[in-house]
């Protein structure tokens, strides 16, 4: 029953609760800025220098849309992580097509310097699977896994 006034109770909707979280539409923003970055066009700069450019950016999304419920925005960073790894692979000459070893190198430079990113306190440390003969997968390969978000790189 409704304690507040009966067209109070009558206009307020109750199976629709309200959750002030990043919408659909902002998702999507984010993701086009994030793709429009061209990370991996960018192999002439440094960690660092892709560190300097893109952290205000993201620690103000973290702000705005995090400030409420941040496990929306784990795909948003996870994302980021991608393009990173892509970057690298650019980079790299030895990272070339090794998607596997860009993810261990990845994951070297977060241990080493894990405030180096803004988004990367979003993200556990990723953990290492080894599968052995799983569908559409070579036998033995390794997969990234981001603990219980259940991304798979």
């Amino acid at each position: 029953m409704c304690s507040l006034s009966l067209s109070d109770c009558l206009h307020r909707r109750s199976d629709t609760p309200f959750a002030p979280a990043i919408s659909a539409k902002a998702k999507k923003a984010v993701g086009q800025k994030v793709r429009a970055w061209h990370l991996n066009r960018r192999s002439g700069t440094d960690l660092s220098g892709l560190a300097a450019e893109i952290n205000p950016q993201v620690r103000g999304w973290i702000g705005y849309y995090g400030a409420f419920y941040r496990s929306e925005l784990y795909p948003s960073a996870w994302r980021i992580d991608q393009h990173l790894l892509r970057w690298a692979m650019q980079k790299f000459k030895r990272l070339r097509g090794k998607i596997a070893k860009a993810n261990a190198w990845l994951d070297t430079v977060r241990r080493r310097w894990p405030r180096l990113f803004a988004h990367w306190h979003l993200l556990p440390l990723p953990e290492f699977v080894k599968v052995v003969g799983a569908i559409g997968s070579r036998k033995g390969a390794m997969i990234r896994t981001c603990g219980s978000l259940g991304l798979v790189a």
